[in-house]
């Protein structure tokens, strides 16, 4: 993921690392083991990483780098939805994940919308708006 003056990259077993822009390692950043996925900077250096073992989006500030809270894809504190990787534009955040249920496994393409009811012939995509802090079904 590149950044102001390189790039961070999440590995599962050494954390988040950051690069300089001749990709050497300059900083380690220790998290705890949350089978990482994709990650993107945000608004603000804001750093956005998927941490599928825990079903959540890690929000992290990169200077001083911590982790400052999280976003939930559900009540669940495991991973139910198996969440891969995220896509920011403007005030909304992407999730793709293999299951919007949770039910564990891969739906091949058709969504349960949670609060409708109904089953939508699309991709397994959700949306956040930062602004609401809500989710809705693409």
């Amino acid at each position: 993921m590149e950044c102001r003056d390189g790039f961070f990259l999440a590995t599962n077993s050494h954390g988040i690392l950051k690069l300089n822009e001749r990709l050497n390692i300059v900083n380690n950043y220790d998290v705890p083991s949350l089978d990482l996925h994709g990650m993107k900077l945000g608004p603000n250096q804001i750093l956005y990483v998927v941490e599928t073992a825990v079903n959540a989006l890690g929000i992290y500030q990169t200077n001083p780098f911590k982790r400052i809270d999280e976003i939930k894809i559900s009540p669940f504190s495991d991973d139910q939805n198996h969440i891969n990787d995220i896509y920011i534009s403007n005030d909304s955040i992407f999730v793709s994940m293999f299951s919007l249920t949770g039910a564990g496994e891969i739906e091949m393409g058709y969504l349960m919308a949670l609060f409708q009811n109904m089953i939508y012939n699309q991709n397994n995509l959700l949306k956040y708006i930062m602004i609401t802090y809500s989710f809705l079904i693409v």
